[in-house]
């Protein structure tokens, strides 16, 4: 019994010490390299003009109490981030993680519609 307890006990801490591992490989500042469309029609949000709004540098940095600051050009806010194994969550918005390592993250827009989302793509700055 005092042997399964144990494995129990150790399986366990290695699940914590695993996901507690994840969120702190996002801690940092990342900037926007590159994003791609996911089909090949050109997604247009309202109100914005698809050319220049890919060229803005974008900058996260994600912080120890979860949450973001995002600088976009002349704009900054901040908002709650939450980090799964294949889920980012930014404020109220979903990303399919796509990769996650020391010096790139990319993750693709979750979307309702049939045609996809964008991928983004980022490198670590500090």
């Amino acid at each position: 019994m005092k042997k399964h307890l144990t494995y129990l006990i150790l399986g366990l801490g290695f699940i914590i010490v695993s996901c507690n591992n994840n969120e702190s490989s996002i801690l940092g500042k990342w900037q926007k390299v590159n994003q791609e469309n996911t089909n090949e029609e050109e997604i247009i949000s309202i109100g914005t003009n698809s050319n220049t709004s890919s060229n803005i540098e974008t900058v996260l940095t994600f912080n120890s109490d979860n949450t973001v600051d995002v600088k976009q050009g002349d704009n900054e806010y901040n908002a709650k981030f939450m980090l799964q194994p294949d889920l980012l969550t930014l404020g109220n918005r979903k990303y399919e993680l796509i990769k996650l390592d020391s010096d790139s993250l990319i993750f693709k827009a979750k979307s309702d519609f049939s045609f996809g989302g964008k991928i983004e793509k980022y490198y670590r700055i500090k």
